[in-house]
């Protein structure tokens, strides 16, 4: 017996906006711990990386729940922006995450792509809201 599509819509694509929610909170929640960790943990030095590191990943993970309010504003573009955060995150944080104890050029690049990564994410949303409300994909 075949399942009626008009009865269950499946989702368009693998990328749902669930996907990138439950992603988003894995990363807020992972960041929560790794702040608290490195605060009770040892030297000024890893505690300033894991808490800038923490910081950075927590307040992406946020915008990505952000991204989900332009989306439900009519800014279709902006479900691209969690990606690049999400990506963005995990390369920049980790390379604060390793800089006490290690510093190389994968240490390096990572940050930068981290950085372009998370940079390209908020020029999504800009351009993503010039089309809130208006209808326009």
């Amino acid at each position: 017996m075949a399942i009626d599509s008009a009865l269950f819509p499946r989702p368009a694509g693998l990328w749902t906006r669930r996907l990138w929610m439950r992603c988003a909170a894995i990363s807020g929640c992972m960041a929560m711990v790794i702040w608290i960790w490195g605060n009770l943990s040892g030297s000024d030095l890893e505690t300033r990386y894991f808490r800038l590191a923490a910081q950075i990943q927590f307040i992406h993970s946020m915008t990505c729940f952000g991204s989900a309010t332009f989306m439900n504003l009519g800014a279709h573009k902006a479900r691209h922006a969690p990606g690049f955060f999400l990506a963005g995150s995990f390369f920049l944080c980790g390379s604060l995450y390793l800089a006490p104890y290690y510093r190389g050029p994968f240490q390096l690049a990572a940050g930068c792509i981290g950085s372009a990564g998370l940079l390209a994410g908020w020029i999504v949303l800009i351009v993503a809201a010039g089309s809130i409300d208006r209808g326009d994909p």
